[in-house]
């Protein structure tokens, strides 16, 4: 089970496994190099690469019983509500739920790492790499592409788009002035003004 490890000092390990939709990769080396230490095993799934969760944890529970490894437990989260908790509670443990339980309207998003010393990297159902993140003038477009691409026409109305990402350091310095704080105050209320609501009901 590829994954990270988070320890505290005198706390069991726990392993972190940002699972992917298609299989439950639990291999014999990891239970064996984590010993008795490991108490749990945290799966994390983004919702667009969920696929059958129920049955990643099945596997997950499987494999962790047949390598001697029955007292461990299964703890998940990932876009969790209180529907999908009822299917999942026959081999899960604990959950980690966030936006079902807000009590207000939500912007859901996540940060993730995407490139390590230069080099793509990123768990499975992200994109690795550096990218541009640009913007339409015309008609307000929005969208991605690799760092390496030539940014061109706004494949909805053919305008030329922008790159709405400015570095401020490269490698530890300044890449130029900042901007005052009443520049960057005036350009975030122009850019809400030109936002659409996202909490605006749609038709």
């Amino acid at each position: 089970m590829p994954g990270a490890r988070r320890r505290m000092r005198g706390e069991p390990e726990v392993m972190v496994h940002p699972s992917d939709a298609e299989r439950a990769e639990v291999s014999e080396g990891d239970p064996v190099e984590l010993s008795n230490r490991l108490a749990a095993v945290r799966l994390d799934t983004p919702a667009s690469r969920r696929g059958d969760f129920t049955a990643i944890l099945r596997e997950v529970r499987w494999e962790l019983d047949a390598m001697g490894h029955a007292k461990v437990r299964i703890f998940v989260s990932g876009g969790l509500t209180e529907a999908s908790i009822r299917d999942l509670n026959r081999y899960a443990d604990a959950y980690g739920v966030g936006t079902a339980v807000s009590n207000a309207p939500v912007i859901d998003f996540s940060l993730d790492v995407v490139e390590v010393e230069g080099a793509p990297r990123a768990k499975r159902g992200k994109l690795t790499g550096r990218k541009h993140l640009w913007r339409c003038p015309k008609c307000g477009n929005r969208g991605i592409a690799p760092a390496a691409a030539r940014l061109g026409n706004c494949p909805a109305c053919g305008e030329r788009v922008r790159d709405l990402l400015h570095p401020l350091l490269r490698a530890g310095r300044r890449a130029g002035p900042y901007p005052s704080a009443r520049e960057v105050r005036d350009h975030a209320r122009r850019e809400i003004a030109a936002a659409p609501d996202p909490f605006a009901e749609t038709p």
